[in-house]
């Protein structure tokens, strides 16, 4: 996705807050919009990395920076936006699957579980062969969560930060991580 999409992405969720009379001087007064473009790239492919599709994704970010936006009076001024927005989508996706395991089945019309359905051909392909992502979804929550945000750039103290844990977990789980998916990843 290029800047300029970016950019249009982040101004149609301010045109969506402006609508339901939110403030637009705090957003401005904490430079929201900059801040949002640029991580946008960075939240795009954690969504990603939890939906398995493309367009879920987006929906997923979009949703969150709204939600954002919408409760600036909530962040303060020397707040990890990155950290705080990774978070939301977190939580934002697993309340969405709790809710969705209270309302619907695990197995679709067709009689095939949920969980066996092929990505969109566009998501967060790691492989040509898909082996990767296959190992990946079969690591668990936890260490998949903390691979993939050291996969899209961020360290390990702003993985302590948004998981909410300390920088020594966070090594210590990334360490136990690694050598279950090598292990994996040699039997495959």
């Amino acid at each position: 996705m290029q800047c300029q999409d970016i950019a249009n992405k982040v101004t149609q969720c301010i045109i969506f807050c402006k609508l339901k009379n939110q403030p637009y001087t705090r957003i401005l007064e904490l430079n929201l919009t900059n801040k949002l473009i640029k991580i946008w790239p960075k939240l795009l492919k954690y969504a990603r990395s939890l939906t398995g599709k493309e367009h879920s994704a987006e929906d997923l970010v979009m949703e969150v920076i709204t939600k954002i936006l919408e409760s600036t009076e909530r962040i303060a001024p020397d707040t990890n936006l990155e950290a705080y927005a990774i978070r939301a989508i977190r939580n934002t996706f697993f309340n969405e699957v709790k809710r969705q395991q209270k309302t619907t089945s695990e197995v679709n019309d067709d009689g095939i579980s949920i969980y066996d359905e092929t990505p969109d051909e566009n998501s967060g392909k790691f492989t040509e062969s898909g082996d990767l992502n296959k190992i990946l979804m079969n690591l668990g929550t936890k260490c998949k969560e903390i691979l993939v945000l050291f996969g899209i750039g961020n360290s390990y103290k702003e993985i302590a930060d948004v998981l909410d844990l300390k920088t020594g977990t966070v090594m210590s789980r990334m360490a136990r991580c690694r050598d279950s998916l090598s292990d994996q990843w040699e039997v495959s």
